[in-house]
């Protein structure tokens, strides 16, 4: 195992969902959701929608969220979490949360947050949603399971990790100065889990903070061909 960073979890997990609070956009509004396991037994997933008064979302059809959860690893199916919608105030700027035991320990559960529609069909909210980011990860406790699992691309700035084929890990951005750390491994069939805390809603698409990471090798799927324009339109 390689350690990048000593970090409290709750501690860095407040500060990053605080710091996505803060990415709002002056354009359009911004919809950020965040999942943490602070007490080391129950997820917390949290969302927030950002209003821009003098440019109202509309959008009437749109009335609520759903959050949906799926194993990461196995990527399994998306499970709808909640009994109704959590109801939404048009206009307005708001903040919700939704908590439950933890499925499992040690595993990585991606969670979605999804705007409805009075028939729960999903809202396709577009260019009215500035930088959003709907999905969220959390494993109990924090750092126990992996974040991602790839290769490594140097990108110059940061370094950008190639997901594994199975399972539906995605790709993350890593900056410096943590990136030095992840670069020996650039450009090498060298798979690496990485095992920190994501922050999404950036032009970028999403990054993480590395904690540790170690290496393991990829389950023997086919790799599929990407590319960074089509990693990026994967968070919009």
């Amino acid at each position: 195992m390689f350690r990048i960073l000593r970090s409290h979890a709750a501690m860095a997990f407040r500060v990053l969902f605080a710091g996505a609070l803060l990415a709002g956009s002056v354009d359009a509004g911004t919809l950020l959701a965040q999942a943490g396991c602070a007490d080391g037994t129950h997820i917390t997933v949290f969302w927030s929608f950002t209003e821009n008064p003098a440019e109202p979302t509309g959008h009437p059809e749109w009335v609520g969220y759903d959050v949906e959860r799926r194993p990461l690893a196995s990527c399994g199916a998306y499970e709808r979490l909640n009994a109704a919608p959590f109801p939404r105030t048009p206009g307005v700027s708001e903040n919700f949360q939704y908590m439950e035991i933890a499925p499992a320990t040690a595993a990585m559960f991606e969670y979605r947050v999804v705007p409805v529609d009075a028939l729960r069909q999903p809202v396709a909210l577009g260019f009215d949603c500035d930088f959003c980011s709907y999905v969220a990860w959390a494993s109990c406790p924090d750092l126990s399971a992996a974040l991602t699992q790839g290769t490594i691309e140097d990108i110059g700035w940061a370094v950008l990790v190639h997901p594994c084929p199975d399972g539906c890990y995605r790709s993350f951005y890593v900056e410096n100065p943590e990136a030095d750390a992840l670069r020996p491994y650039a450009g090498t069939a060298t798979v690496v889990r990485l095992f920190g805390f994501p922050f999404c809603g950036t032009v970028e698409g999403c990054g993480m903070h590395v904690d540790h990471f170690d290496l393991a090798p990829c389950a023997p799927t086919p790799t599929l061909p990407s590319t960074w324009g089509r990693i990026k339109a994967g968070y919009r």
